[in-house]
């Protein structure tokens, strides 16, 4: 990407400008995809799993591990439902991270 900044343009303003537009491109890829894995699967209740099932299909023992991704959920995929302090995690959207991460 070729980039021109003019003389009185402030430099500041073009990189946030630039940094707000990535931000954007990646929280509307993020929400396309999320809403093709809820379009494309059956929301009865086994779709939720809850902490202990979400950690035994991602092979995860540790409760910070499974908290870590929690915490990342919007960048890598997972989706998660808080309701008090229970969390249940959309089980198709496991498999999707773990085939995302498969080894090639």
């Amino acid at each position: 990407m070729k980039v021109i900044l003019r003389e009185n343009e402030d430099a500041e303003d073009f990189f946030e400008e630039l940094i707000n537009k990535a931000v954007d491109r990646v929280s509307n890829h993020l929400k396309s995809v999320i809403e093709e894995v809820v379009s494309n699967t059956d929301k009865s209740d086994d779709q939720w799993v809850s902490t202990e099932e979400a950690k035994r299909i991602l092979g995860i023992k540790s409760k910070n591990k499974i908290q870590q991704l929690r915490d990342e959920s919007p960048m890598n995929g997972l989706i998660v439902s808080q309701h008090g302090r229970t969390y249940r995690y959309f089980k198709p959207s496991l498999y999707k991270f773990l085939d995302k991460h498969k080894l090639k």
